[in-house]
């Protein structure tokens, strides 16, 4: 994941490839003026002048800007035309009051999504998004975007036809009320989704946590995702998205998609 362009959830310049700028710290200076704040200047790099993808090292993320969603995408700087996996984004459409049954819904997607999967002997990795709905990551090689997205469709089609009562291609939200949006578009150049391990922006801050596909079935408990939580579960269960970059997965994935476009 260190050589994907993140983006962070803010507005961000997009003059210059390096832009430094001043990060206000709210210090207690001096006893007379406990408000005035302090600055340091911190050097955040863009893929491009006009772009406001962002790099961030570890050291930088991890002091400055942990506050805030993170945003990535399925390419690699090095090879921005080639995706490294293609994203299915599984979107339970309800109210705040139906958000639990949604979760569930969207749970019961994600295990037509395994069964689709399985089928046609695709390796792929799974997470909460980090509010009501999962992400699932299949890994793969040597596609353009414009294949990756006919092959998400294909599938999600297919998923689609084993939940029809609980899952919905429609693009309408009014026609999706109630269901699980089977969401295969976000597999182009300037898309994005929230990473793994990122906190979401949400009435609680829960943290989008990759998972064991063991663990997709129904009673998941989404609200013990939390910032507390998460580094005991990282100690306890290993970083479950380890092999996402696995060359022989991406190959052995690349072989069976070719013959689903």
């Amino acid at each position: 994941m260190e050589k994907k362009p993140k983006q962070v959830v803010r507005e961000v310049p997009k003059s210059t490839d390096v832009i430094e700028d001043e990060v206000a710290e709210e210090k207690s200076v001096a006893k007379s003026n406990p408000k005035k704040p302090q600055t340091k200047k911190s050097t955040r790099r863009y893929l491009n002048k006009d772009s406001n993808w962002q790099r961030v090292d570890e050291s930088f993320g991890g002091s400055e800007v942990t506050d805030f969603t993170m945003k990535h995408c399925t390419v690699q700087l090095q090879h921005p035309d080639q995706p490294d996996y293609i994203w299915l984004d599984l979107d339970p459409t309800v109210t705040k009051k139906t958000e639990d049954d949604g979760f569930e819904q969207a749970i019961q997607v994600a295990i037509a999504t395994k069964a689709v999967l399985d089928k046609h002997k695709l390796k792929a990795f799974v997470k909460t998004s980090g509010k009501i709905g999962l992400h699932i990551y299949i890994p793969c090689s040597g596609f353009s975007f414009e294949r990756t997205r006919i092959i998400a469709n294909n599938l999600a089609d297919e998923i689609h036809q084993l939940v029809p009562d609980i899952g919905t291609r429609s693009e309408t939200i009014n026609h999706r009320k109630g269901k699980v949006y089977i969401d295969a578009n976000l597999n182009d150049y300037g898309d994005t989704m929230a990473a793994p391990y990122s906190i979401r922006p949400y009435h609680l801050p829960l943290v989008s946590t990759p998972l064991d596909w063991k663990e997709v079935k129904p009673g998941l408990d989404r609200y013990k995702f939390t910032m507390e939580e998460i580094l005991k579960r990282i100690k306890k269960k290993g970083e479950l998205f380890h092999d996402l970059n696995d060359e022989k997965i991406t190959i052995q994935n690349g072989t069976i998609m070719r013959a689903l476009i």
